[in-house]
């Protein structure tokens, strides 16, 4: 992938996990992670052929949101319960500090 590319990823995960971050916060149930397609989502959205300056401040824009949302919880919404596509259980607060991992692992890869 190139850096383009992976600047369009984070921009869809980001996009995904505002989705998951908000809702996990309302289930009354445990909250089933739903997966999605990596690879074909930053080949439709054609992140090579766009502006690095438009991908960046979609990023940007969305983190910001993001880190919105995860100041507002408690210790209460980050336990609740979800579960991957494996089976596994994990909690909501495990999903936010993936999610910077993810984000670190890829920042990493632009700057390297």
């Amino acid at each position: 992938m190139v850096k383009k590319e992976i600047l369009g990823h984070l921009v869809d995960s980001g996009i995904y996990n505002i989705q998951r971050f908000t809702e996990i916060q309302f289930k009354e149930q445990s909250y089933r992670l739903q997966n999605y397609n990596q690879d074909e989502l930053v080949k439709a959205n054609s992140y090579q052929n766009s502006s690095t300056n438009d991908i960046l401040d979609l990023l940007c824009a969305l983190n910001k949101r993001i880190i919105e949302l995860i100041k507002f919880q408690d210790h209460l919404t980050l336990k609740n319960e979800i579960i991957l596509s494996s089976g596994e259980i994990i909690n909501f607060k495990f999903l936010i500090e993936d999610y910077v991992i993810h984000f670190e692992h890829h920042t990493k890869q632009i700057v390297e």
